[in-house]
């Protein structure tokens, strides 16, 4: 791929040369961290994560390249720390879901 399509991309406190396909990847992986809609609903555990992260791995329909960058964004979320950050539940720990917006009185 031409050096001319290629873009500088942040991961982490390092900075690499990366191919738009591995930049979209990445976007997709990071945004899957966070969004709740995407968001695996599972206990972190190492069995977990790695399954997740395979289903990237494994989808037929996408490039090595951003397969590889699904990975590295999701891993990136993961390290982040960032207060929005999804929170792990232990595997038998209870966890209480309310629904509806707590501004509007519900």
């Amino acid at each position: 791929m031409a050096n001319e399509t290629r873009r500088i991309l942040d991961v982490g406190s390092a900075c690499m040369l990366a191919d738009p396909q591995f930049i979209d990847g990445h976007v997709t992986g990071w945004l899957q961290f966070y969004d709740e809609r995407y968001r695996p609903r599972f206990p972190l555990t190492s069995q977990t994560v790695c399954e997740h992260l395979m289903s990237f791995v494994n989808d037929d329909c996408r490039t090595d390249l951003w397969k590889a960058g699904a990975v590295t964004g999701w891993i990136e979320a993961l390290v982040e720390n960032s207060p929005q950050a999804f929170k792990s539940v232990l595997a038998g720990e209870h966890v209480s879901v309310v629904c509806g917006n707590a501004q509007e009185g519900r």
